[in-house]
């Protein structure tokens, strides 16, 4: 059997790019400006030891691994032990280190213990200086310390960073991995840009027109499986609650074997695309992004289960990406027609489109199965070409005509020379939660989360969702010392929460559930809540919403009744006393600042009378009982 060319390749950056990449900060190397770095700092030499590499495709448990092309080399640099520190005049260092690997196509950095001071930059770039990216600053910090970055090309990088004099001393991270890119053509056929058969289509071509908004959620992953490194396709994915949690799905092939901290170094590139249909005569500008955590995935034998990889991307993913979370459906009824969206052979983002129905069957299958684990698909010839799948396509998603997703790449036999050779792609219903029981193996805990049972939901785009502040007091009078509780009923999925409690104690919370809310004080108070998340930002006011009343004692009474007016001085109060009838039989005017005051009712007979306090914020009826 002879299964699909999973040679996920690693592609090159040829051209500058001074585009944003892995989040960073933007900005220049000291050394772009000043002659004064670009001397006598040190160059080490990792030596790259190519004579165990296999390049055959090897099956694992009956599923796919990917054919490795690259390696990672360990290593132990740091600004510590190597590199060369320049001292500026005001007392701030730069630090330069030059890693070379002789016979590399590009090469990657891998770093532990990864966490830079709130006042410094790094930046990598080759010895041509002609691809730089960085700034990488404390912004880039997770929590496991590990930090990965996009291929570098040539066989030097060089490391510049820049932190102040106040904290140079700190150890700021280890590099742990230098990434390595074979160059000769005796380890196989690297290609990359520009470089995918001749028969694909690129997605801006007239066969995307309809899938704009899917494309944005399709990116290429640099993955890092313990010391290999391959391509693979993935794309953002949307949850029933529309909250922009970055899920990514792909295929569980892509890296089975990955550690934590191997994901925590995976590179995704967003918007690696032409401008228009044809090829460019310069590489894209590139968005990406480092890191993830896995959250579900299938089991390796692919003729056992659907194959599917689910992960969380480690940030929140970036407004300007444009990023769009794509729908899915999980119903069992076959697609008549759709497309794929992928980056065959690590190229830009390409297109490929399917004009019959899909086929359930088991992977590798000529004959169906309606109960099987993947959709089998045959491409079509389209105006701009014949478009298939290569390695480096890989967990791409195939989307229905409705624009969802119903299944991830697993493999085939389809390619350039091959045009009417069949595909197989995991199915999202089987990947739902037929796969196993625990939660770890299926997509519905996570894709689902509030078990609404929904087949299919759409995509969604940041600013597609209403963002709306509201909230709700569980009692909106209370007495003087009492407490009342708050909920949080904003749309949007808000990430942070302001709360302004006037009169209130605490006066603030930034909790989504604030604590108790004490008022002391009589009156009438404002509650203010604003909400945010990376993309928006907006507020509410009810104002007057809670009415704190003055607490009377002893009700009923005989004799004595005291108001209390709170823990605070009440300047202006009127105090006025009526009968049943409502005609007013006493009034008192506070010429001074008090809080309480003492009624005597022995004069009058037994009875109901109401009592009115009035101060500067609010005015109160109370009904007094004599006996």
């Amino acid at each position: 059997m002879r299964q699909f060319s999973y040679l996920l390749i690693l592609s090159f950056l040829f051209s500058f790019s001074p585009a944003k990449s892995q989040i960073d900060r933007g900005g220049y190397p000291k050394s772009f400006s000043s002659e004064r770095f670009n001397s006598n700092f040190q160059k080490i030499e990792v030596h790259a030891d190519r004579s165990s590499i296999s390049l055959s495709e090897k099956s694992n448990e009956g599923g796919i691994v990917p054919h490795k092309i690259g390696f990672t080399i360990n290593t132990d640099l740091s600004p510590v032990n190597s590199g060369t520190w320049f001292t500026l005049d005001n007392g701030d260092k730069v630090w330069k280190l030059a890693i070379h690997s002789s016979g590399a196509e590009a090469l990657a950095v891998y770093f532990k213990n990864f966490e830079l001071p709130d006042d410094a930059e790094l930046f990598l770039y080759n010895e041509t200086k002609n691809q730089f990216i960085g700034a990488f600053t404390s912004d880039n910090y997770s929590a496991d310390g590990y930090f990965g970055t996009e291929l570098i090309e040539g066989d030097v990088v060089i490391l510049e960073y820049f932190v102040s004099a106040s904290s140079a001393e700190k150890t700021p991270f280890i590099i742990s991995e230098l990434g390595y890119v074979y160059r000769d053509s005796g380890f196989g056929t690297y290609k990359g840009f520009n470089h995918s058969g001749s028969c694909e289509i690129n997605v801006n071509c007239s066969e995307g027109q309809d899938w704009q908004q899917q494309k944005k959620g399709v990116a290429r992953i640099q993955v890092k499986e313990g010391s290999g490194l391959s391509w693979c396709t993935g794309s953002l994915i949307n949850n029933t609650r529309n909250n922009f949690t970055p899920y990514f799905l792909t295929a569980n092939h892509c890296g089975p074997a990955s550690s934590a901290a191997d994901y925590s170094s995976w590179i995704f590139y967003f918007n690696y695309e032409s401008e228009d249909c044809n090829d460019p005569a310069t590489e894209p500008s590139i968005n990406t992004m480092t890191g993830a955590s896995l959250i579900a995935r299938t089991e390796n034998d692919v003729t056992i289960a659907s194959d599917f990889k689910l992960l969380l991307l480690n940030q929140e993913v970036p407004e300007e990406y444009d990023p769009y979370f794509n729908g899915w459906s999980r119903s069992l009824e076959a697609s008549n027609s759709g497309v794929t969206i992928h980056h065959p052979s690590g190229d830009i983002k390409k297109i490929s489109s399917y004009t019959s129905p899909l086929v359930s069957s088991n992977y590798d299958a000529t004959s169906d199965n309606p109960d099987g684990m993947y959709w089998r698909v045959i491409w079509s010839e389209t105006a701009s070409g014949h478009g298939v799948t290569e390695g480096g396509s890989s967990g791409a998603p195939i989307f229905n005509l409705d624009g969802k997703i119903v299944g991830a790449l697993t493999g085939g036999l389809a390619s350039c020379n091959n045009l009417t050779a069949p595909d197989y792609y995991g199915k999202f219903s089987y990947s739902w939660e037929s796969n196993d029981v625990t939660d770890d193996r299926k997509l519905q805990p996570w894709l689902d989360p509030d078990n609404t049972g929904v087949e299919d939901i759409s995509g969604v785009q940041y600013n597609s969702v209403l963002f709306i502040p509201d909230f709700e007091a569980d009692m909106v009078v209370i007495p003087i010392g009492g407490s009342l509780t708050f909920s949080d009923l904003s749309m949007g999925s808000p990430t942070q929460w302001a709360w302004t409690f006037e009169g209130g104690i605490p006066g603030s919370s930034t909790l989504q559930i604030p604590p108790s809310i004490t008022y002391q004080t009589a009156g009438v108070y404002d509650v203010t809540l604003q909400i945010s998340n990376s993309f928006n930002n907006e507020s509410i006011i009810k104002e007057e919403y809670i009415r704190v009343v003055s607490v009377i004692n002893p009700l009923p009474s005989d004799d004595l009744v005291t108001v209390y007016l709170g823990t605070d001085l009440v300047d202006d109060v009127i105090f006025t006393i009526y009968d049943e009838s409502g005609r007013e039989i006493e009034k008192h005017i506070m010429d001074a600042p008090i809080k309480h005051f003492d009624f005597y009712f022995g004069k009058y007979s037994a009875g109901y009378y109401f009592l009115r306090v009035q101060t500067p914020t609010s005015i109160e009826m109370h009904k007094i009982v004599i006996y």
